[in-house]
């Protein structure tokens, strides 16, 4: 094989996986590092976790597989943690138990370092029909979500960029927020939910934001695959100013790979 192909597919792959350089990547330890007042309580399941002492309902889910909210369940009581933990496939060590949030709406807002100033800025925000029992609703059918980062205050995004600032190697990601009301979530009031700094799938799609699925909802065929080149081109710049300005290593590469294999592993289990 042409030494030279090699080469151009060891590039490809080490700029696809250099994106962000975070330590710990695990939804627990992303959510915290957020303060309290924005976390519904989340704690780690282990063998010696009591289910008679938690203060249900709560959602279940997996500590490290992040993919359209993979495995994530809400649980009432015992018996349906007890039903959860036996039918979980994967290690029971990664099972993580989240306070349920009261807030009867949903948002996602991706946010990613800007390739000039280095600032992070808020790229997308999308409100998105709340799923039934669940935590997240990774589906935007027609006419269910709706794009409205002009309606969020500067406020609101001022704090969301000041507490990203907070986790280091953080260049690229999104949240998954409840909230009640727009009112209330300018004024700060909502709870993060998960921080998705993936990869999953193909690295610069996913963690993506949902305005490509509402514009292909809404059958804005050239918005959709002008948004899907801008955050490509985006994305790929700024993994080749990470590498140039040392933002990331070898090893960081190596951790972001891992977690890339083992989401296409749950993704497949």
């Amino acid at each position: 094989m042409n030494i030279k192909f090699i080469l151009s597919i060891l590039f490809f792959i080490i700029i696809s996986f250099s994106m962000n350089s975070i330590e710990n990547t695990d939804k627990y330890s992303l959510l915290k590092k957020f303060p309290k007042q924005y976390v519904p309580t989340v704690e780690l399941y282990n063998k010696n976790t009591v289910l008679e002492y938690i203060n249900y309902p709560v959602i279940f889910k997996t500590n490290t597989c992040s993919f359209f909210g993979l495995d994530v369940q809400k649980i009432k009581n015992r018996d349906e943690a007890l039903e959860y933990i036996k039918k979980f496939k994967y290690d029971k060590n990664d099972i993580i138990f989240q306070e349920f949030s009261h807030y009867n709406n949903e948002i996602s807002i991706f946010l990613k370092r800007n390739l000039l100033n280095n600032n992070l800025e808020i790229y997308s925000v999308v409100t998105r029909e709340i799923k039934k029992d669940s935590l997240v609703n990774n589906k935007c059918e027609k006419d269910k979500c709706k794009i409205i980062i002009d309606k969020l205050s500067n406020a609101v995004k001022e704090i969301f960029i000041n507490i990203t600032e907070n986790i280091e190697g953080f260049n690229w990601g999104r949240y998954d927020i409840k909230y009640e009301s727009l009112e209330e979530l300018n004024k700060g009031n909502f709870h993060i939910m998960e921080l998705n700094v993936g990869p999953s799938l193909y690295p610069p799609i996913h963690p993506v934001n949902f305005d490509l699925p509402v514009y292909w909802s809404k059958n804005n065929i050239i918005m959709f695959f002008y948004k899907i080149i801008e955050i490509i081109i985006f994305y790929y710049l700024l993994c080749f100013k990470n590498i140039l300005r040392g933002k990331i290593n070898l090893n960081n590469v190596i951790k972001n790979i891992n977690k890339w294999i083992n989401n296409i592993i749950c993704i497949n289990y």
